[in-house]
This record gives structure tokens, C-alpha cells and sequence, in this order.
């Protein structure tokens, strides 16, 4: 039996143009329950539903992108002291990527 597969129109993309700033309208469905939890964030925040939804998603997206760069550098930087500590006699330049690396790792753990 084969499957019919129907094809949707892509999602509107309507461009706000306000002031110098270009602007595009985001539109998703959500369950009640979660319109509901948005109204009552916004509200006690004093902030309006269009506004909250901005930064939550901003502030998540913000948070995935850079906590995805901190475990692809981490995994860099235990390649690079791996590296120089199977020599034996490392060059100079090889100390100072290990340095790198480990004063990499220390300003990502908040410890610059």
C-alpha cells in the first residue's frame, strides 16, 4: 500500500519593517497549557506575550549555541594537552598550546 505524502505550503514569512530594524513574524501552535504559562510569565515579568516569547527563545537559543562551543572546545583542548603530554620532550611551540588550552578551559569554568 503506498503512502501519500501532502505537501504543506511553507510557513508565511511576513518582514515588519520598524525604524532602521528588519523584523520577521514568527507564528507556532502551542497547547493551551503553554499559552496559558505564557500569559502568566509575561504578566510577572510586566512584560508583553510577544516580548517574553523573544527573549525566552533568544536567551535558549543563546544558551544551546554556547554550551555546544564549550563542549566542542573542551573536546579540542583534551586533544591538544593529550597530544603534548605523549611527548616526550615537547617544543616550545607545543607548551604554549597546552598554556592556550588550559587557560581556555579556565576562562570557560569562570576561572580566568
Amino acid at each position: 500500500m503506498a503512502t501519500a505524502i501532502r505537501k504543506t505550503a511553507a510557513p508565511s514569512r511576513k518582514r515588519v519593517v520598524k525604524g532602521d530594524s528588519d523584523f520577521l513574524k514568527f507564528e507556532a501552535r502551542v497547547p493551551s497549557h503553554i499559552k496559558s504559562a505564557l500569559e502568566e510569565a509575561a504578566y510577572l515579568q510586566g512584560l508583553s506575550q510577544t516580548d517574553f516569547m523573544v527573549s525566552a527563545i533568544s536567551d535558549a537559543a543563546n544558551r544551546v549555541i554556547r554550551e555546544n562551543n564549550v563542549i566542542q572546545l573542551s573536546l579540542q583542548d583534551q586533544k591538544t594537552i593529550v597530544a603534548a603530554l605523549q611527548k616526550k620532550n615537547p617544543s616550545v611551540r607545543k607548551c604554549e598550546k597546552l598554556r592556550q588550552a588550559i587557560r581556555r578551559s579556565r576562562e570557560m569554568a569562570g576561572g580566568a
